[in-house]
């Protein structure tokens, strides 16, 4: 079991670990203060004196490698991963980075529908696999796997629940404008207001698409770890 501390407070256990590294993970070379963080989620900032910034669970990410980046736009959310040396950093407000790289996440939001089912039911491409990189504010940002994909796929993501079930439903597609790298950054917001105790805290489950049975009703896998664990508990506070 994992904790990830991300900002404004929250805790969040992921007592899993499928496709993805979740949350972060790094290493720290003998002898030095240099640090690898691998696979972190993040929302893309800007400031007019440092150029474009990464939001993290860590605080505020700058680096050249993206401050004048061509690709990115102020509230996108991306995976990604970096180098620290913590002898050169000149700031408390920020921390200096190198050897960054990023993969842009498709946004989406969980919705309330009746017992869940797809608002458009056209989300037809079978999920094979996937994982959780971690969460940042309300979001989760999450991994998939799609066979009979080719590079020039993109992808979006529908997450849908009940209000009365704590259980969120995922289901794909491919889609001219979605995501190349099969990756989604999911607002929690109201599924975490729906189903939270009095202790502020959910614990839920999620159910992804594998694609559909021979009368054309929904398959969904439940999203477990290698123990057998699927429950995931969300500190509110």
């Amino acid at each position: 079991m994992k904790i990830l501390n991300v900002l404004n407070m929250k805790r969040i256990v992921f007592p899993f670990l499928v496709m993805v590294i979740l949350g972060l993970s790094s290493c720290m070379k003998p002898g030095d203060n240099i640090q690898n963080y691998q696979l972190l989620p993040a929302f893309v900032e800007f400031d007019l004196s440092l150029g474009f910034t990464l939001k993290t669970p860590l605080g505020t990410i700058v680096s050249p490698d993206i401050q004048k980046a061509t690709d990115l736009d102020w509230g996108d959310a991306v995976i990604t991963s970096f180098t620290v040396n913590f002898d050169q950093q000149a700031s408390t407000e920020y921390t200096v980075a190198y050897n960054v790289e990023y993969a842009k996440a498709v946004r989406g939001s969980a919705v309330a529908t009746s017992e869940g089912v797809s608002i458009t039911g056209d989300f037809d491409l079978p999920i094979e696999m996937m994982g959780i990189y971690g969460g940042l504010e309300n979001y989760l940002f999450f991994g998939f796997a799609h066979k009979g994909t080719i590079d020039a796929d993109r992808f979006v993501y529908e997450m849908t629940y009940d209000v009365n079930e704590p259980v969120l439903y995922i289901r794909a597609k491919k889609a001219e404008s979605g995501a190349k790298n099969q990756l989604c950054a999911c607002s929690m917001s109201s599924f975490y207001t729906a189903h939270k105790n009095a202790e502020n805290t959910v614990t839920f489950t999620i159910q992804y698409k594998t694609g559909v049975d021979e009368n054309g009703i929904e398959k969904f896998e439940l999203l477990k770890d290698d123990y057998g664990t699927s429950n995931i508990y969300v500190d509110l506070k």
